[in-house]
């Protein structure tokens, strides 16, 4: 059963607009207006057709399965909003009917904060220019901000999220990647950063339609991942090449050791025996843990923050950015090499110009071996996922086997993902 429009408001921007409602499928049962001289009278829509002004509680009455339009200018809805569900109305049954087109609302969780935030943000965007907007909630994602899709009517497309904490963090995002951008690499163009006093930091990005890739690569080709995990590497190369202030290293140094001891003792109680083996193996090859040529680091360079969108890599989620030795990022490569070999091995190539010695096989696979104790230490996080908690179990014992055959040569995984690749 389709809900009965009711429209909230019979001033001038409804009697402008409500012709154009009508045309694109948004015709009212009735008027609603809080002008008590009004109600019980009739109302001729464009079409010919007479509605009754009704008070409110009469119209939502008459029609329980009603959904509640409002008419007024985008600088009231917040006060009417807030004045609607203090008495009572569900923000569930509340849309904006905006002036050019009333299928461009908020959409998305329903709650009332949610509605407010979107029209106020819309009196404050420089960029957007007061712009009509569909605003879209996106529930994925594990950091602790607010997130949405954005779609004008000029076709332009957004990602937007509000922090309410850390707003240098959101500031330094916004920076790095106006850097990256400016150096060629693939990330969502940055095009707004402010701070809110009602919402935190905010950051508008372009919107990238696409796939996330660690879904995508097995839907391509062996060379098309191995080719996607070149431009990964040559692209995390740039970023790395990216010159830094003294203001951003002192606030954002990662130190990866100081990681393992925090996460070593959890490790042990969730899977001993792994988190035993790789504990010793660390303890015993610290020694060659590097703390000079320090990089600003993604932090988490995985399949999973990078998208493939037209057949190109982006590089996405830049919100945990640190500064730190550059190995730092190469700490993810048994999480890509469980997904895809071939990408594995570009990725490799891609970085390291295809020059691998001894001496990158051995800190690779230390700095992966950090890796896989901080992961093995969550692993509790991923009671829901069994799927992934076997894959993570499979790939650590993967990398503790090649720490076993393969200290500082090429491993069975990769040579093997070399022949297949006719490289």
């Amino acid at each position: 059963m389709h809900n009965k429009v009711i429209f909230y408001g019979i001033g001038g921007n409804a009697r402008l607009n409500i012709g154009r409602w009508i045309s694109l499928g948004l015709e009212p049962v009735c008027f609603v207006d809080m002008d008590t001289t009004k109600h019980h009278t009739m109302y001729t829509l464009p079409n010919d057709k007479k509605i009754e002004i009704l008070p409110l509680i009469e119209a939502i009455e008459k029609y329980p399965d009603y959904k509640l339009y409002l008419t007024q200018v985008k600088t009231s809805h917040t006060s009417i909003i807030g004045a609607l569900t203090e008495m009572g109305i569900p923000i569930q049954r509340i849309k904006l009917c905006l002036a050019n087109n009333p299928k461009y609302n908020y959409e998305g969780t329903p709650n009332c904060d949610d509605v407010i935030l979107y029209q106020k943000y819309l009196n404050f965007s420089s960029f957007l220019n007061n712009e009509d907007i569909k605003f879209t909630r996106i529930k994925e994602g594990f950091d602790n901000s607010s997130k949405y899709y954005v779609q004008t009517l000029t076709e332009r497309f957004f990602l937007i999220t509000f922090s309410p904490k850390n707003i240098e963090r959101v500031k330094t995002q916004f920076e790095i990647m106006k850097k990256a951008s400016l150096s060629g690499i693939p990330v969502p163009q940055p095009r707004e950063f402010g701070i809110l006093d009602w919402a935190g930091a905010y950051l508008l990005l372009d919107w990238i339609d696409g796939e996330i890739l660690k879904i995508a690569l097995p839907n391509v080709s062996p060379m098309e991942r191995y080719e996607l995990g070149v431009s990964a590497g040559k692209n995390l190369l740039k970023l790395h090449s990216i010159p830094t202030d003294d203001m951003f290293l002192a606030q954002y140094e990662f130190c990866i050791y100081s990681k393992f001891q925090t996460c070593s003792k959890d490790a042990l109680g969730i899977h001993k025996d792994l988190s035993a083996k790789l504990i010793t193996y660390i303890e015993t090859n610290k020694s060659l843990l590097e703390d000079k040529h320090k990089v600003i680091l993604h932090s988490d360079f995985s399949c999973a923050n990078m998208m493939l969108s037209a057949g190109k890599l982006v590089i996405i989620d830049f919100n945990i950015t640190h500064y730190g030795v550059k190995w730092c990022d190469t700490r993810f490569l048994y999480t890509q090499m469980a997904i895809s070999p071939h990408f594995a091995v570009g990725f490799l190539h891609g970085y390291f110009e295809k020059k691998i010695s001894s001496q990158t096989w051995k800190l690779l696979l230390l700095y992966n071996a950090l890796r896989s104790v901080e992961v093995l230490a969550s692993l509790p996080l991923l009671h829901n996922h069994p799927d992934m908690i076997k894959r993570i179990i499979d790939t650590t014992q993967t990398l503790l086997y090649d720490i076993k055959k393969f200290s500082s040569t090429a491993p069975c995984w990769y040579i093997r993902a070399i022949k297949e690749l006719n490289l």
